[in-house]
């Protein structure tokens, strides 16, 4: 795509590092790959590492700038605030977060303490983010035309509008999921129920907030369509939406020097799982235990802390996250690909409005997908609309063991869904339609 005739502005991206080991940094090292590097700029506050092939001024917070100060002693790994800059090769990381120090003898003590503190709703009160003397000079030096948002707590929220505040510039806001739908939470993959009081005076605080951004900032995206129109109705404002595209010829290259060896069926999946999907392994294990004579092996390649009962399990394979370029050799390996959303109504609250990072990437693949899913998610009806995977939407071992085994037996059918599938991804999600959707955002920008 040509943007000679385009000025794009200078952008300062929070809530989310340019990376190509998870969802969230794919989507936007993509969606920013027209911008000229010196225009974007970028504050670290996680703990993903960082590319620096479309943005390399980043500034990562240090530990006074994210930890609350009664918290503050606590930290084991306390690291000043500074800023990185480098530049590399797409799909390598010049910056990883640095490893924290062992727990001490006394984790099990701090676990304990944290586990209390969560049901007494102090958890929220963990992540406080604020901006120093430092990050404020900074923040000064580069001087951007616009804010670019995406956020998922309280916390995360507060820092934007700080942020907002000192620059006084416009701001975009980009919700990847409905998480203000569910209860609030530090981050998904919390377990410890939080008690009831708390959690509705955090719920009410956390709306509040989540509503004030919304009416402060001058553009909203959202990550798919469905979730455009359902904001819309809710908070009677405008709403665009952008997500992930999917190169067609850097897929074409690697379809031609890979092949598929395996001697079983390598069903695939890469990604996270926590709340969003994990229920729904279980049916996936449970399924293939019925599906014995096919002999199929379950890749998952993923950086989340999973459950014991993975490592255990004979039908699964654990890898690490991949780089970009590795990860396209491994979905083209497998026999099938894995898509699934949790059943649960915690699950379905927060995933009902959103469409997967992987899913045009995998469309693209000609790897017949597997979409498991409630049928009023929007992945679901945008797959089940396209006919572009192979869907199940009720939970249900059986059926899933039943669409498994159609897709290894009925070839034709499997080929048209795969010939849907390269089509829709080609069109409905191509590079030069989501880019001209997203530029367009930043353009005739009002604070």
């Amino acid at each position: 795509m040509n943007n000679n005739h385009i000025t794009l502005p200078k952008v300062l991206i929070v809530g989310q590092s340019f990376n190509y080991s998870s969802g969230g940094g794919v989507t936007i090292s993509h969606l920013f790959t027209n911008w000229k590097k010196s225009n974007l700029f970028s504050i670290h506050s996680g703990k993903e590492n960082i590319s620096f092939d479309i943005c390399n001024n980043v500034y990562v917070l240090g530990y006074k700038e994210r930890t609350h100060s009664i918290f503050r002693p606590f930290v084991r790994q306390k690291n000043k605030g500074y800023i990185v800059r480098g530049t590399n090769a797409i799909g390598k990381n010049d910056f990883v977060v640095p490893i924290s120090k062992p727990y001490s003898k006394y984790s099990d003590i701090r676990m304990l303490l944290q586990r209390i503190g969560t049901y007494c709703g102090a958890n929220h009160l963990f992540h406080h983010f604020q901006i120093s003397k430092q990050l404020k000079k900074w923040l000064l030096e580069i001087a951007p035309d616009v804010i670019y948002a995406q956020y998922a707590d309280y916390a995360s929220m507060r820092f934007v509008l700080e942020l907002h505040n000192i620059l006084k510039i416009p701001l975009i806001v980009h919700i990847m999921d409905d998480w203000i739908s569910i209860p609030p939470r530090t981050t998904v993959q919390d377990t410890v129920k939080e008690n009831f009081l708390t959690r509705l005076f955090w719920k009410n605080r956390t709306n509040v907030l989540f509503n004030k951004l919304l009416c402060r900032a001058s553009k909203r995206l959202v990550i798919s369509e469905a979730m455009a129109l359902e904001y819309h109705k809710r908070y009677n404002l405008k709403f665009s939406w952008a997500h992930n595209y999917v190169e067609e010829d850097k897929w074409s290259i690697y379809k031609k020097k890979t092949q598929q060896k395996s001697d079983k069926i390598i069903i695939g999946y890469f990604g996270t799982i926590d709340i969003k999907n994990q229920d729904t392994f279980d049916d996936l294990l449970k399924a293939l235990h019925e599906a014995k004579n096919y002999n199929i092996i379950v890749h998952i390649y993923s950086s989340c802390s999973l459950p014991e009962y993975f490592s255990n399990n004979d039908y699964i394979r654990l890898f690490n996250a991949v780089d970009q370029n590795v990860y396209k050799e491994e979905v083209l390996k497998c026999h099938i690909l894995f898509l699934p959303l949790g059943f649960s109504d915690l699950s379905f609250k927060y995933t009902k409005l959103s469409i997967p990072t992987k899913l045009a990437e995998y469309l693209i693949s000609e790897v017949p997908v597997l979409v498991y899913a409630r049928p009023d998610t929007a992945l679901y009806k945008f797959c089940f609309k396209n006919n572009c995977a192979i869907t199940v939407c009720e939970k249900s071992n059986g059926k899933l063991k039943d669409a498994i085994a159609d897709i290894i037996e009925n070839k034709k059918q499997t080929e048209q869904i795969i010939q849907n599938a390269y089509h829709t991804a080609a069109t409905l999600l191509s590079k030069k339609e989501m880019l001209i959707r997203f530029q367009n955002e930043f353009l005739n920008l009002k604070e």
